[in-house]
């Protein structure tokens, strides 16, 4: 029988990987690669909104997971 933390830390891991801010997930490097390009096109502002918003989202998620 698995220990009831290691449930917890699995569900835990699936919110992080459902938002993809964390860099071992492919959400994260998708995110990284949108953000690049809206720099590179001159969308600074909007890129910059952005990474403000999935850093809300993830303290969120985070004292989710707490």
């Amino acid at each position: 029988m698995v220990p009831r933390h290691h449930h917890a830390a699995r569900a835990q891991e699936g919110l992080y990987a459902l938002r993809g801010t964390l860099p071992p997930f492919a959400g994260f490097v998708a995110k990284f690669y949108i953000f690049l390009a809206a720099i590179e096109a001159g969308l600074v502002v909007p890129a910059i909104l952005g990474v403000l918003a999935s850093t809300v989202g993830l303290v969120y998620y985070l004292r989710l997971a707490k």
